[in-house]
């Protein structure tokens, strides 16, 4: 799965956030350096996930929501 800058996710919760940052992508150690999805919320905090955490707890904004 790709994730782009300024994609929409909505998180289980019904929050929609916006991707600011994928870090790690070229990484040769992805154990110790994971892929991390850095996303803005409502509020403008930034909050920070490695991407299957990310994945897990959210769901592409198509939209509907």
């Amino acid at each position: 799965m790709s994730i782009e800058i300024g994609s929409k996710w909505v998180h289980h919760s019904g929050r929609k956030y916006e991707v600011v940052l994928v870090s790690n992508q070229h990484s040769t150690n992805i154990v110790r350096y994971p892929i991390t999805i850095s996303y803005r919320g409502p509020n403008d905090r930034i909050w920070s996930k490695p991407i299957d955490r990310f994945i897990a707890t959210m769901e592409p904004d198509n939209g509907d929501a």
